[in-house]
């Protein structure tokens, strides 16, 4: 069972407060035993989150309350930690290559058969980050290189079983 099916049976019959839990757990969010709600160690504000959720700061307080009466939300919001900050958006500083993939999240094999093609061109990979298929309509993947990868790949990524496309933005 995938994360967002489990947290999301908790909340079947509250919309709100499932829209909230989906920020929490896109942003890597967790609540403190007494409550707060903290990426990592640093404590973000109720009106803050509220912002972002476009919730009243009510509606955060009572999701907090929520998942914090419900122990096993509970003991998962206690461990939930960021991924890391994406290098995404500065690659370009670097010279890095950006590959964003749209695949069928049921195929195996997917990022294996990608970072199969890219060693064989000698492209090291500094990061890859995956949308949890569960909570996100079409997920992406999305692969940053040590360097451009280069346009004659794109018919060799798209050949590969699961991939229904590609948005390759850094191509030599």
């Amino acid at each position: 069972m995938y994360l967002w099916e489990k947290v999301s049976n908790y909340l079947k019959n509250s919309p709100s407060k499932l829209s909230i839990v989906h920020i929490l757990l896109k942003y890597g969010l967790k609540i403190t035993e007494d409550g707060k709600i903290c990426l990592d160690e640093v404590e973000i504000p109720d009106t803050k989150i509220a912002k972002v959720c476009g919730a009243e700061r009510r509606a955060i307080r009572e999701t907090v309350k929520f998942i914090r009466n419900e122990p096993e939300l509970a003991k998962l919001f206690e461990r939930l930690k960021p991924a890391g900050a994406s290098l995404e958006d500065i690659a370009y500083f670097f010279g890095y290559g950006i590959l964003k993939i749209h695949a069928d999240p049921k195929v195996i094999g997917v990022i294996s058969s990608v970072t199969t093609l890219l060693a064989k061109e000698n492209i090291g990979i500094m990061q890859i980050i995956s949308e949890d298929p569960s909570s996100t309509p079409n997920p992406m993947l999305v692969i940053i290189t040590d360097q451009m990868i280069p346009g004659k790949l794109l018919s060799q990524f798209l050949s590969i079983k699961g991939i229904r496309d590609i948005i390759f933005p850094s191509t030599v």
